[in-house]
């Protein structure tokens, strides 16, 4: 889990072994990807014991999108109770490439070229059908070729807000599912529902209710017992940490950041195995499907930058840019870093770390815990592997390498 006690937790244990993490860091060149297979697998383990072992009958599918590293899907595609999930053509290859044989390929607009691949490796995937279109080309290239596919449809309902881009209104699942079920080489098997950036259980426990008192009216109840599997989706989130200010110039330095606190993630756990028990198990025995993303890949890569020019006590220039992250997300989003080589327990305030692209707006963070700067210090962003490596582009500079730490850095 990675909450804010864990950030500060994080740091202290960094500053406390920092003449170790320097000395192993000193063989990887600046800037780069450091996947961190060890804190992966504490995070894959912390969701298998403080989430699936409240559910009974439970599988994880690791959601790709939020970090594609080829050797971390390996390490996950190893796991226990654990799959992945693919939202594209690119990521069910990734998938694909490795050893697993639990794969959803989910995702809106699918094409004919993708689903012909899902087809072609139907033994290990799972394809949950965005709309009604989706299911008239599934079901006419599954014809023609004669293979028979498992299927779920992805849903909506009133407490889906935004999400309501994503699948079928669950009013129209009856119909969906009698259209599937005539269908020669479609087995429908499930539903699917998903939101995110949630920091408490309130949508999860609505959307059980709602799947549940839908499923037992009398338009569904005649394909209540073809049903194998209910998908919940992911967007758990632990914290949310967002500034506090308004910028009216490139150099305006927030003066505080706002945190929402979000549950651990047993207290997602516990509540949502309670509300399925409640309301699925009395008329449904079936397996519980979830997506977590943020919640696994978060702490599986660090990102390792080196101070390249100093401006003034006010700014200083890493050599590394914001493409390496994809976006400017840390002008709004807190991250800790550390100054490896000089760490401190106090932050150094009042400064603006800066990339190396042109343009002013490539931003790592206004602090630093650090003791002062100086040209070649190290920076270490711990715990940023979730929506950074696989919004990386190449824009003004290239990509840096991803490297493997061999023995648990702090």
């Amino acid at each position: 889990m990675y909450d804010l006690s864990m950030m500060d937790e994080t740091v202290r244990k960094i500053i406390g072994n920092g003449k170790k993490i320097n000395k192993t860091l000193q063989r990887y060149q600046t800037p780069t990807y450091l996947f961190d297979k060890f804190a992966l697998k504490e995070s894959i383990e912390d969701f298998r014991t403080e989430f699936l072992k409240h559910i009974p009958n439970s599988f994880a599918f690791y959601a790709i999108k939020s970090n594609h590293y080829q050797p971390l899907l390996k390490v996950v595609a190893k796991e226990k109770q654990f799959g992945l999930d693919a939202s594209s053509k690119k990521e069910l290859i990734l998938a694909l490439q490795t050893s697993s044989n639990k794969i959803l390929f989910t995702g809106p607009a699918k094409t004919e070229e993708e689903l012909k691949l899902a087809i072609e490796n139907d033994k290990r995937v799972i394809i949950q059908i965005d709309s009604f279109r989706e299911l008239k080309l599934l079901n006419a290239l599954t014809k023609k070729n004669k293979k028979k596919v498992r299927a779920g449809v992805r849903i909506h309902t009133r407490f889906h807000g935004t999400w309501t881009k994503f699948g079928i209104d669950i009013k129209d699942l009856a119909r969906f599912w009698k259209d599937a079920s005539s269908y020669p080489f479609i087995d429908i098997q499930g539903i699917q529902s998903h939101t995110s950036f949630n920091t408490g259980t309130k949508k999860y426990l609505s959307i059980v209710k709602e799947i549940s008192l839908y499923l037992k009216s009398p338009g569904f109840r005649p394909f209540i017992k073809s049903v194998k599997f209910i998908d919940l989706g992911g967007g758990f989130l632990t914290y949310k940490a967002e500034g506090d200010y308004l910028r009216k110039s490139i150099n305006d330095i927030p003066k505080s950041f706002k945190y929402e606190k979000g549950i651990p993630l047993s207290d997602y756990a516990k509540p949502i195995g309670k509300a399925i028990s409640k309301y699925l198990r009395p008329s449904l025995q079936c397996d519980i499907f979830f997506e977590p993303g943020r919640i696994i890949s978060q702490k599986s890569m660090h990102i390792l930058l080196e101070i390249a020019d100093i401006k003034s006590n006010k700014v200083v220039i890493l050599d590394g840019g914001n493409n390496i992250i994809g976006w400017e997300k840390y002008e709004e989003t807190y991250v800790p870093s550390v100054n490896i080589t000089r760490p401190s327990e106090q932050k150094l305030k009042n400064i603006i770390l800066y990339g190396n692209l042109c343009t002013p707006s490539d931003i790592w963070g206004y602090f630093c815990f650090s003791k002062k700067m100086s040209v070649g210090d190290r920076i270490l962003l711990p715990y940023q592997g979730a929506y950074t490596y696989t919004y990386r582009q190449e824009f003004i500079k290239g990509l840096p390498k991803a490297y493997d730490l061999h023995k648990k850095l702090f």
